[in-house]
């Protein structure tokens, strides 16, 4: 976002990665860079039973750095979500809760 400041930018992202890097909120609400993170959360990092009410909450996580956090349901969500996430103007994260990926 330093180098365009007039392109959009996108990270699609699962939970796991996130944790690992939730720490650049920090310097994008103070460079106020309004990068979209999409955190595709299937809860499977810190799953013990099938409830995805369990799942961590990612966008609680990004309201703590004063970015835009909110997570999504929903498909029908979508579109609201990322509207009201365009008119904040801060880096967003949206925390997609998603059916888990079987593994091998």
């Amino acid at each position: 976002k330093l180098a365009s400041p007039n392109r959009e930018v996108c990270l699609f992202t699962e939970g796991t990665s996130f944790l690992y890097s939730a720490r650049e909120l920090e310097t994008a609400t103070r460079y106020n860079l309004p990068a979209l993170t999409i955190v595709l959360n299937d809860s499977v990092s810190q799953r013990h039973d099938k409830d995805d009410k369990n799942a961590i909450d990612y966008a609680k996580i990004a309201r703590g750095f004063k970015c835009f956090g909110e997570r999504i349901e929903k498909p029908d969500d979508v579109k609201s979500v990322f509207l009201r996430a365009k008119e904040s103007r801060l880096p967003v994260v949206l925390d997609v809760l998603v059916p888990p990926v079987p593994t091998l």
